[in-house]
């Protein structure tokens, strides 16, 4: 039997060239030479996308891996395009850091703000406690304030919207006028 030699370059470069179902074969086969992305890790391409890769590439949007696209916008899944096409780097932490914050912001964990922390279903900041000092943790890759969990691993916590003084005011003044209607009754039957 004859012994041939098959270089990294080659596998690549027939990868390239055959069809869909052939590459996921090959991939699959071949994990170590297709997979230069550590699942878990924040990267970012040369466009400007920011994601977390989730372990595996498809340019379709259902890679797993989230993050955010080129226009700063938030994506739960977002499409990653195999190695080869782009060359990713690793996102710095401060990267991650300051755009997690700033979609916290634009989600509305801001000062006063209540939510669920992920850490604990049933607990939110009460009135007298408000966000603040939003600090990320790339070990755990969580953003967090003094109260909670606001991020954890692509899910974010829960706003709780606080009712209006208006809204407030509303429940008190059918109250009122409960007791009012009350009130007159018990004058009339005198």
């Amino acid at each position: 039997m004859k012994t041939v030699e098959v270089t990294t370059e080659l596998i690549k470069e027939v990868h390239n060239q055959v069809s869909t179902d052939l590459k996921q074969r090959i991939e699959k086969e071949l994990p170590d030479l297709f997979n230069k992305l550590e699942v878990g890790k924040w990267y970012r391409q040369p466009s400007g996308i920011l994601f977390n890769f989730q372990g595996k590439y498809s340019c379709l949007g259902n890679s797993g891996s989230y993050g955010f696209g080129v226009s700063k916008k938030w994506y739960e899944n977002i499409g990653i395009d195999s190695i080869e096409i782009y060359d990713y780097t690793l996102a710095t932490e401060e990267e991650v850091k300051n755009a997690l914050i700033n979609e916290a912001v634009k989600r509305g964990f801001v000062e006063g703000a209540r939510y669920n922390s992920l850490n604990n279903k049933n607990y939110s900041c009460n009135q007298n406690e408000k966000i603040q000092n939003l600090d990320y943790y790339k070990e755990t890759n969580c953003l967090v304030d003094n109260y909670g969990v606001v991020f954890d691993n692509g899910k974010w916590a829960t706003v709780i919207t606080k009712p209006t003084e208006k809204e407030l005011l509303g429940d008190k003044i059918k109250d009122l006028e409960k007791n009012l209607e009350e009130v007159k009754s018990l004058y009339e039957k005198l």
